[in-house]
């Protein structure tokens, strides 16, 4: 698959670097992003030279959620919004970040909301800035908005079709097990 907003790279270590890079958007998820980001999750966790997967972002933002310019296009041109499949496409990258048998990291960067949430919670670890700001406001009636290193301290009822709270419950139980493994010895 062509990629057109994704850059992917992997280095002699076996580190995977994937680079949400759609800055005239903020890295917005449409059809196209999620098409490449399932892609590429699914083609790093095949890939036995790869060891370590990182999901970034580009400058100011780590994923600024749903391309809302995407659905307003496709309104003018008199088709149909089906957000359950995009919503239903997020989720299956970030479950494939969850499941992956390698170590993930997500590196949030400036501007990260709704999707672009769940997308960052898909890491084993998370790094982000004190002063960056997570955007959760899709969630619930009231924009909620979270430093991102308190992220895991907030819980938020999303209803069925929402997909953070579920994989945040998985992330973090990953991330307590593989501390574990490490702790005991293992060296996974």
């Amino acid at each position: 698959m062509e990629l057109k907003k994704l850059i992917c790279t992997v280095n002699e270590d076996g580190i995977a670097v994937i680079t949400m890079n759609y800055m005239k958007n903020l890295n917005a998820i449409d059809e196209q992003m999620a098409d490449e980001l399932m892609y590429i999750v699914d083609a790093a966790e095949k890939d036995s030279n790869v060891k370590v997967v990182v999901l970034k972002g580009t400058d100011r933002a780590f994923s600024a959620g749903g391309d809302i310019g995407y659905f307003y296009g496709l309104i003018q041109a008199g088709g149909e919004v089906n957000m359950d499949g995009l919503i239903s496409k997020v989720g299956v990258v970030a479950d494939g970040l969850k499941r992956m048998s390698k170590m993930v990291i997500t590196s949030v960067c400036g501007a990260t909301a709704g999707t672009g949430v769940s997308l960052a919670l898909g890491g084993d670890f998370v790094i982000a800035e004190v002063e960056e700001i997570v955007e959760v406001g899709e969630l619930g009636p009231e924009e909620i908005h979270v430093p991102a290193p308190i992220v895991d301290m907030v819980y938020v009822r999303t209803g069925e079709k929402r997909p953070l709270c579920p994989m945040w419950q998985r992330a973090k139980a990953k991330a307590e097990a593989k501390a574990r493994e490490k702790a005991e010895g293992g060296n996974k």
